[in-house]
């Protein structure tokens, strides 16, 4: 029996060679210069997973047959991530790679791919729902025909959310999907003529998920059956490249469903994951975490709830420590706490017990603390809050500013990446 993971992702998993031009994209007849270039894990699953696992995600691919060329890469990337590969068909072809050449928001991929679904042979697993069942939440891309259709049939039965990506609004993909995730070369090729509006009307009829249309840098717009069109505006970065950009918003979107979001929060921070993507190269040695998503989140307002801490940020109070800097969690012994972590003395949170809290500026382990609130990490999935406080002779107690967004969410990731959230200060 299978091991129980997060998410079970069924897609294309590629050896991918790429390669970021200096200056400029190619030319004809003209000489470019290679400024870095790598053979890691692509394709849309293989991307996927590895920004899952960055956010803190068990994960188990299934999908294409994995070749001698590209299996030794593959195994030692994923060594020490939290990635399952034991649903993979290794065989002793050279496996399936594709070439992309980049340069900002220019890219071209290049491969054999029309050549490998034209030969009528199978290159990639029948999915089994063995590998399926457990999970929380799946991913299914729908180039495997009968076998993609296959595995949503089966999270169907079983219960279990997947998004896709790019199926039309007449396919069993789409009409089955929690989320399907549309781009611009998709509408480009079945809505010619269309406007965004109209496809996502079209869409919308056809299924009772969520329906995403994405346009590059462009807007967004997304919305159910029934409901308006919403729309949002891409996050603003400085584009290095835009390789995995698309995948990296499916992974987001797939741990918006293991979170429980809400559509809009969903959105924002799949958005959010994807736009931190595009910000670097190579993606598979520098996917977004989760402090990061949740830091560029910060940056804008737009879709949260505004609420009022007033009467918790600037309390001063006092407590235990249950939890201290360096203890392992009682029950899950492979998390470190790496913050004293413990609770408010008579005050009682949302789950009934006493008010949790995280205690900064405090460099050893600690039994009791008196100290002031500064912040509180509000969760949108849960029925609790995490207060932020600092002792009372830190200087973060007269200048709560100093410390900031940046160093708070990358120091309670460690727990908070497995909530949906947002921190107020």
């Amino acid at each position: 029996m299978n091991k129980r993971i997060d998410a079970y992702l069924f897609g294309q998993i590629l050896g991918t060679h790429s390669f970021l031009l200096k200056g400029g994209f190619l030319q004809p007849d003209e000489y470019s210069e290679i400024q870095e270039q790598y053979f890691l894990p692509g394709g849309e699953t293989g991307t996927a997973a590895t920004v899952l696992a960055s956010l803190g995600m068990s994960v188990r691919m299934d999908g294409t047959w994995i070749g001698k060329e590209v299996a030794p890469m593959l195994k030692d990337f994923y060594k020490d991530k939290r990635v399952d590969l034991s649903a993979l068909n290794f065989t002793e072809d050279a496996g399936v790679m594709d070439y992309v050449v980049i340069s900002g928001l220019v890219r071209s991929p290049m491969g054999r791919f029309q050549q490998l679904f034209s030969s009528g042979k199978r290159f990639w697993n029948i999915p089994k729902e063995e590998d399926i069942a457990g999970c929380k939440a799946a991913a299914i891309d729908p180039f495997f025909g009968e076998d993609s259709l296959k595995a949503a049939q089966i999270c169907k039965k079983i219960n279990i959310p997947f998004v896709t990506i790019d199926s039309p609004h007449d396919s069993p993909l789409h009409k089955m999907a929690a989320v399907n995730v549309v781009s611009k070369e998709c509408t480009g090729q079945h809505y010619k003529g269309m406007s965004a509006e109209e496809i996502v009307k079209l869409m919308q009829a056809e299924t009772d998920g969520l329906t995403i249309i994405t346009q590059g840098g462009g807007e967004m717009l997304y919305g159910r059956k029934g409901c308006e069109i919403k729309r949002m505006k891409p996050f603003a970065v400085d584009v290095k490249s835009t390789l995995g950009a698309g995948d990296t918003f499916k992974a987001g979107c797939v741990y918006g469903l293991i979170m429980g979001m809400k559509d809009d929060d969903l959105v924002r921070f799949a958005s959010a994951c994807s736009g931190i993507a595009i910000s670097r190269f190579p993606l598979p040695l520098n996917p977004p975490k989760w402090h990061e998503v949740e830091l560029l989140l910060q940056t804008s307002t737009e879709a949260f709830e505004k609420l009022d801490f007033s009467d918790v940020i600037g309390r001063t109070v006092g407590g235990k420590i249950d939890r201290p800097l360096n203890s392992s969690h009682p029950r899950h012994p492979e998390m470190i706490y790496p913050i004293n972590y413990g609770y408010v003395d008579g005050v009682i949170a949302g789950d009934g017990a006493e008010q949790d809290i995280y205690l900064f500026d405090c460099d050893k382990p600690v039994e009791t603390y008196t100290g002031k609130v500064i912040a509180v990490y509000h969760r949108t999935n849960d029925v609790e809050d995490k207060w932020i406080v600092v002792p009372e002779n830190s200087k973060y107690a007269t200048n709560p500013s100093a410390l900031s967004d940046e160093e708070i969410l990358k120091k309670i990731e460690f727990q908070e990446k497995y909530f949906a959230g947002r921190l107020y200060r």
